[in-house]
């Protein structure tokens, strides 16, 4: 653990013990600077502010960062809370370090309505800096690392406990994202003893009772018996023994629905080697020690984790029976698996390497395009952090480039990944040789993976409940979006020349751009859209631009969306959110059914369908099932016709599960129905009282 407070003579003996290049005199300038401009400034802890800058220019500085990183953290707050302009700063410290300052910066500077829309808004802004300068989110995870350290001095639980909470979820797997593994563990265990204090009681009260158990006498022992067997070997080693932090036993715990007796690698065993070839030397020489473990073996050398991380992981077991986890790795591999992107600065000094390959982070990129789109706020939190965290499984595409992907990513995920044109178009996936459609198919390490890719775009908002990654969500929910206004548009148009034909008027690329005109819409497109949900009537439209023309009786027009593919959904106990449809080309009968999932949905096929022959048995998950058929509650909604409340009345259904089935426009009466389905007539009941409390003007007719 760092400390929470240092003295400046202290902090520069850690500067110059970790960086031999660095200006010391500019260094101490700046602590000067800062500590001048905070002046009587006092932290709620009550020691002096500056107290808080240095001790994360001293975080800065043992992660054995540049002259200019340690600089920005000591004047990261200068700007905001005193009266410093950027421009002053760039021409005292250079203009590196007023970028950097002006990024941290800017992360806190707004406040907003919701939680939400300031959490959505200050990703965005840290994404955006970031993607300029690695070294703001650096400086960004000190400081929060060290406010974290001192949260004892807010006396209010509650903000605590959001400080907390906003820590584990954002700022720890970012660290986690580039490879910062010590600052990552310092931010989840402070996290969790404020959000869990009992759970990590628990857990360091057992880490004790292990550690009385086996001795540490009983564990030097058995470190000095390896490093002698690899000497023998002519490996120069030096193994160092660890102990999972509480919270990442915990979650554990949780993941696996496990006690704590039941996790196995709670002790570990680091060895640091000389070079690379050593590193396969020591892990031969432990498999010849022990016994090993099958498939426990990882090879992070060869593979290298997305942010960089190398290693090779074992498990082995010793005389008495007890699991032994090792990680092998030389000085370097370990210092940037404690530091990451921070640790190149160590082995690079003097070099500007904020530009190299090494630090064109992809996924940042990826992240800033989620959180710059239009979607709801909700959306957009759920997808960057899903898209934050850590890849842990490595794919092969057919040209043989290493994918990395999250732990539990499916087929969706991967292809998204790769292009999102590709998983547009996703029709079937060859995974070792095997083509299977199932969406649910996890990807496993080492797995090759070619996408099998349909003429035409395949996706649908179905797709969401088999995607994992944040990518693959957002991308679904964009295209299925554009999919359906493709539909809508098409559907529109041929109710305006459904219109045109009653009315004996003449299609022509002519009239659309006179009903362009008078209903004030810029495109083709938007209008055909506004036409099928009822907000633009194709036949007021006429009688503007022909007025002559006499308003004869016109047959109703229907327009119908097709939110399923058949009349009655089908659930299934173990799959509850699904549904599921009966195929159309057999009768299945619940103790002889198929469940197939396809790019187009879930279908129930009769266990002898010929049709299963075409659809391969990969993408069949079980061979019986145990259907609920759910009743379906239907109603009518006739209210008088309006631009803005079909659209309306269709966005609040969404917010109670209600199905529209079908939405009528009887324009003479200037009327509109709206036909719902709903699980209950409670709540249809429920859906109605809404709407008529917001619009005021509606019927009802419940069919029983």
């Amino acid at each position: 653990m760092f400390p929470k407070y240092i003295t400046y003579s202290d902090f520069q003996s850690n500067v110059v013990a970790m960086n031999q290049f660095a200006d010391t005199k500019k260094i101490a300038h700046a602590f000067e600077y800062a500590k001048e401009k905070h002046g009587d400034q006092m932290r709620k802890s009550g020691h002096p502010y500056y107290t808080h800058p240095l001790a994360v220019a001293n975080i800065v500085a043992l992660m054995k960062l540049d002259d200019d990183s340690i600089i920005s953290a000591l004047l990261h707050d200068v700007v905001e809370d005193t009266h410093t302009s950027l421009e002053e700063i760039s021409g005292l410290f250079g203009e590196n370090v007023a970028q950097i300052v002006d990024g941290v910066t800017k992360l806190g500077a707004i406040r907003y309505k919701t939680d939400e829309i300031q959490q959505a808004e200050n990703l965005r802004k840290l994404f955006f800096a970031l993607s300029r300068d690695i070294r703001v989110l650096i400086v960004k995870l000190c400081d929060r690392l060290h406010n974290m350290m001192t949260m004892e001095s807010i006396t209010s639980q509650k903000k605590r406990r959001a400080k907390a909470i906003e820590t584990l979820e954002i700022y720890a797997p970012l660290a986690q994202r580039i490879g910062m593994y010590q600052i990552k563990d310092c931010l989840q265990d402070l996290s969790f003893s404020i959000i869990n204090t009992r759970a990590r009681n628990f857990v360091i009260k057992r880490i004790e009772e292990l550690k009385t158990k086996e001795s540490e006498a009983k564990m030097q022992e058995r470190l000095d018996f390896i490093e002698s067997e690899l000497q023998n070997a002519g490996i120069c080693a030096k193994i160092k023994f660890r102990i999972k932090t509480p919270y990442s036993i915990w979650q554990k715990m949780q993941n696996k629905t496990a006690s704590f007796d039941k996790i196995y690698d709670i002790f570990g065993h680091r060895v640091i080697v000389e070079n690379q070839e050593q590193c396969y030397m020591a892990m031969k020489k432990i498999h010849e020690i022990y016994k090993f473990v099958p498939n426990s073996f990882m090879d992070y050398i060869s593979n290298p984790k997305q942010n960089g991380y190398r290693s090779l992981h074992t498990s082995v077991i010793d005389e008495n029976g007890v699991l032994l986890e090792f990680q092998i790795r030389t000085k370097q591999m370990h210092d940037e698996a404690e530091f990451g992107l921070a640790a190149h600065w160590g082995y690079k000094s003097g070099e500007n390497v904020i530009n190299s390959d090494d630090f064109k982070q992809k996924w940042v990129d990826k992240i800033l395009e989620i959180l710059n789109s239009k979607s709801p706020v909700n959306d957009i939190l759920e997808y960057a952090k899903l898209e934050m965290y850590q890849d842990k499984v490595f794919v092969f595409t057919p040209n043989g480039d290493v994918i990395h992907m999250p732990s539990g990513a499916k087929i969706l995920d991967f292809a998204f990944f790769v292009d999102e044109n590709l998983g547009r178009h996703f029709h079937a996936a060859n995974i070792n040789n095997v083509v299977t459609q199932n969406l649910d198919t996890m990807v496993k390490n080492g797995d090759r993976i070619e996408i099998i890719t349909a003429k035409n775009p395949t996706v649908c908002l179905e797709w969401l409940a088999f995607a994992t990654t944040g990518l693959a969500k957002y991308a679904i929910k964009k295209h299925s979006s554009k999919a359906n206004d493709e539909e809508y548009s098409g559907k529109g148009l041929e109710l305006i020349k459904k219109a045109c034909h009653v009315k004996g008027v003449k299609f022509s690329q002519d009239l659309m751009q006179l009903m362009m005109k008078y209903s004030g819409q810029k495109d083709l497109s938007t209008l055909c859209i506004k036409v099928f949900k009822g907000t633009i009537d194709p036949m007021q439209l006429i009688y503007k631009i022909f007025p002559n023309i006499k308003a004869l009786r016109l047959q109703d027009h229907v327009a119908k969306i097709a939110y399923k593919h058949y009349r009655n959904p089908i659930f299934i106990k173990e799959l509850p959110n699904v549904r599921c449809f009966a195929a159309k080309c057999c009768n299945f009968s619940p103790n002889d059914a198929k469940i197939v999932f396809t790019s187009s949905g879930v279908f129930i096929h009769d266990g002898e369908c010929k049709t299963l022959d075409v659809c391969g048995t990969a993408s069949i998950i079980r061979s019986s099932i145990n259907p609920i058929y759910k009743e379906i509650f239907s109603a009518e909604i006739t209210f008088v016709k309006d631009e803005h409340k079909t659209v309306e009345i269709s966005e609040i259904a969404k917010n109670y599960a209600i199905e529209i089935e079908q939405i009528q426009h009887l324009w003479k009466q200037n009327l509109s129905k709206i036909k719902i389905n709903a699980r209950s007539n409670a709540e249809i009941n429920s859906f109605y009282n809404t709407i008529s409390q917001a619009f005021g003007m509606l019927e009802i007719e419940v069919n029983q």
